[in-house]
Order: C-alpha cells, then structure tokens, then sequence
C-alpha cells in the first residue's frame, strides 16, 4: 500500500510497511523509487532520542512522526544516485525541523 505521495516531479513513496528488526534494533520500512524498492532503516536511538520511544513504544512512536522521519529519508535519498539501503541514525536527525524535541 503507498502512502505519502511526493510533490509532481519527485518519484519518491513510502510503503506502508514498517516492522521492527529485533537483533538489530531497527525500525525498517520501505521506500519506492520509480518503481525500485529501497529497504530503509531506522535506529532505536532515533526513536529514544528524538521520538519518545520511552513513552510511546516503537510502533507508535516511528508512526506519529512518520512525516518528519519520511522527509529526512527523503532528503538522504535524493542524495544518492541509486542506494542500495538507507540507513538512518542520529547524524542524520541534526536540524531542529527533523524532530520534536520531547521533554524528559
């Protein structure tokens, strides 16, 4: 199922597909480039640090900020000329627009 549809010129959705990686402690989910499946990954840390994994819990906590971490993944890709992975971590949540910062 697609989700997310990007402005006109820009080939970039996001599946709705996100599941947690136990051994690696990641949220995965799916990207789509015209046509190409790219596999994304997203570190635990994000989600403690910046997303209230602690309150929250990892699903709800990657799906009420899906815009904000869709818009980093975006931004990551179209750096890449063809990715084989994304990954994500915290390097790449570094300006105040990637997150809500939650009080501790």
């Amino acid at each position: 199922m697609r989700i997310g549809m990007w402005p006109v010129g820009c080939d970039i959705v996001f599946l709705r597909d996100e599941r947690w990686v136990e051994k690696d402690r990641l949220m995965a989910f799916t990207a789509e480039i015209k046509g190409r499946r790219i596999p994304c990954f997203l570190a635990e840390d994000v989600l403690k640090v910046h997303f209230a994994l602690d309150q929250l819990g990892r699903f709800q906590a990657f799906r009420e900020n899906r815009p904000q971490i869709e818009e980093v993944a975006m931004r990551k890709l179209q750096l890449e000329s063809r990715p084989l992975q994304l990954d994500l971590d915290l390097g790449d949540f570094t300006e105040a627009a990637d997150f809500i910062p939650w009080e501790r």
